[in-house]
């Protein structure tokens, strides 16, 4: 029976990457009435990754009539799934009131969320609330890390900041 249900998740997996991936190729080509449709079956199967990309379509209004309430939705749903591109776009859309009310607060946990997940410009926007002050308690030291991460992780832009702090 073990056998059964490890096979039945390594197949349903398959199929989530393999609507992302063909969603992905139908963006590539400026399909993207088709890579929406894709990308919806991956993310209501639970493929967080689909969600995002979703959610950038939908903000983009490519394929779909742009909806900024439902591209927020998708991008939660894609940041609770582990995608930490879906949490970096939920800070930017926080940070700069896109879509939804300006909320340093919030920006900072997605930008966190995103950062812990290794994206560079997460880091970097992290560090700069850091820097400021915003939605964050004004913390240099923790700007200059949040900085030298992002460097770390190629973040050039991030890099040259970090040189002006010192």
């Amino acid at each position: 029976m073990e056998k059964i249900v490890l096979i039945f998740i390594f197949l349903t997996s398959f199929c989530f990457e393999n609507s992302f991936k063909n969603g992905h190729k139908a963006y590539q080509n400026g399909e993207y009435k088709k890579a929406s449709e894709l990308f919806k079956q991956g993310c209501d199967s639970g493929y967080a990754l689909s969600c995002s990309f979703l959610g950038f379509l939908y903000f983009n209004g490519q394929g779909v009539k742009q909806d900024y309430k439902k591209a927020i939705k998708l991008f939660k749903k894609g940041c609770d799934g582990g995608d930490a591109e879906s949490c970096t776009a939920l800070g930017v859309l926080y940070n700069y009131g896109k879509g939804v009310k300006r909320d340093y607060n919030k920006a900072s946990k997605f930008y966190k969320k995103g950062c812990d997940g290794k994206i560079a410009e997460s880091c970097y926007d992290f560090g700069l609330l850091y820097n400021t002050g915003e939605g964050v308690s004004q913390n240099k030291s923790l700007a200059k890390e949040y900085f030298n991460k992002a460097c770390d992780l190629g973040y050039q832009r991030s890099c040259n900041i970090d040189i002006k702090l010192n």
